[in-house]
């Protein structure tokens, strides 16, 4: 391999799957919360993905349930 040529590695090749989603701060914190799937905002026209909706709907089911009860700071 000559110095400068570029070969895919997997992460490269992981950047073609990507997503990006683009709305409002209030639709996005939704979809962030829970509040809304990507699937649905995307339905009603209040979120447009470029890219695989697929990955971004996957990104969103390995978070967990927030806690509105966890504490931060302690005394």
């Amino acid at each position: 391999m000559a110095y400068g040529e570029w070969r895919p590695t997997p992460m490269s090749r992981a950047a073609d799957r990507s997503s990006r989603p683009k709305g409002s701060e209030d639709d996005l914190r939704a979809l962030l919360l829970g509040e809304a799937s990507a699937a649905d905002l995307v339905q009603e026209g209040r979120l447009r993905v470029d890219g695989d909706l697929g990955e971004l709907s996957g990104l969103m089911g390995l978070l967990g349930a927030l806690d509105p009860d966890f504490v931060i700071v302690t005394p």
